[in-house]
Formats: structure tokens, C-alpha cells, sequence
């Protein structure tokens, strides 16, 4: 890609050869990689496949600050992968620690993309989150609706258990013997059976 800087496969090869870098586990040769195409091209395509890779493997190596400012980046330029970029964006901020700040960005997410491909993740990540901070039928509300609006989803099964157990922990007996009795119903294959 060097040799041939004005070519138009050059960007294409630099982000082919960085996420090869992060494939293999070279993190920081990836992220010099994607500097490299973020000094070398301005079309704004190129620019924010780079920010969104050099922000995934910033994430990898959990330099969520550096991460946040690469899916700012891509969710200012690249209307088609904002939603993606906002997804990660809460992850970066959990992963800083500012739980309400993660969580609101959730919410929020769940709002301003309702048909986005992201949303069945966020529906589950925000019910992990709040069944570990004790808000428990918050979390059975997301994982329930999850279960209703993604009911063949390869996790399906999982928010039902999950479900459950928020039901229980939240003393809520009743709601949580219904669950199992569901995942066991709707879901008679399933591996999760055994941890019921």
C-alpha cells in the first residue's frame, strides 16, 4: 500500500493489514496502522473504518478513553455506523467506570435506534447491568422484552433464565417459578435447563 499511495486500493489494504494486526493479537501495530490511514486519507469512508478499528482495538487493550474518541469520531462522520459507534460508546463508558453515564447512554440508545441490529444486545447488556446493581425488575423487564421481541435469538433462552432469577432475587417467587416453567415450555432444548 505504500508503494502505491494514490492508488485507490492503498486505504482498503491499510485497513485490510490492520485488522490482520489485530487479528493476530499485534494491537499496537494495528493502532499504528490505523494512524497511519487517519495521517494519510481524508475520504470520509476510510476515515471512519479506521476510527471504528483503532476504536475496537483501543477497547481490546481497555484504553476506553482513547476508544470513546475514536467511536465519537465515527458516530459524527459515519451516519451508517452511528449506532454501532453510540453502542460501544456506553460499553467505554462502563468500562471507565461511570455506571450512570453507561446506563443512561443505553437507554437512550434504545430510543434514538430502535431498528438498529445492535438493539437485542443493548436490551441484554442493560438488563446484566442492572440485575448486578440490584435493580432486579428492571432487569427482568429488559430481559423479558427481549425474550418477546427476539424469542428465536441464539440468547433467548438465557434472558428467560435470566428473567428468573431477577424475579427471585427480587423476592418475587411467583414471577421467577413462571420463568423456568416458560424456558422449560418454550425452550425444551435448551442448555441453560440445567442451571434452572
Amino acid at each position: 500500500a505504500s508503494t502505491y499511495p494514490d492508488r485507490e486500493v492503498a486505504p482498503k489494504a491499510l485497513l485490510r493489514l490492520a485488522a490482520v494486526q489485530t487479528e493476530a493479537s499485534s494491537y499496537d501495530e494495528a493502532v499504528q496502522t490505523y494512524a497511519s490511514i487517519l495521517e494519510s486519507f481524508t475520504q470520509k469512508s476510510v476515515r471512519a473504518e479506521a476510527w471504528m478499528g483503532r476504536g475496537k482495538v483501543h477497547f481490546r487493550m481497555y484504553r476506553f478513553d482513547a476508544a470513546m474518541q475514536d467511536f465519537a469520531s465515527v458516530a459524527e462522520t459515519d451516519p451508517a455506523r452511528r449506532d454501532e459507534a453510540r453502542y460501544l460508546l456506553a460499553h467505554c463508558l462502563y468500562g471507565l467506570g461511570r455506571d450512570k453515564e453507561a446506563r443512561a447512554a443505553g437507554t437512550s440508545f434504545l430510543l434514538e435506534f430502535p431498528e438498529s441490529k445492535w438493539l437485542p444486545d443493548m436490551y441484554l447488556w442493560l438488563g446484566k447491568f442492572d440485575f448486578n446493581h440490584g435493580k432486579f425488575a428492571d432487569a427482568k423487564r429488559f430481559f423479558l422484552e427481549y425474550v418477546s421481541r427476539w424469542p428465536g435469538n441464539t440468547w433467548a433462552d438465557a434472558a428467560l433464565l435470566w428473567a428468573a432469577r431477577a424475579a427471585f432475587s427480587d423476592a418475587d417467587f411467583t414471577g421467577a417459578v413462571e420463568g423456568v416453567a416458560r424456558l422449560v415450555r418454550e425452550y425444551p432444548q435448551s442448555v441453560r435447563l440445567s442451571e434452572a
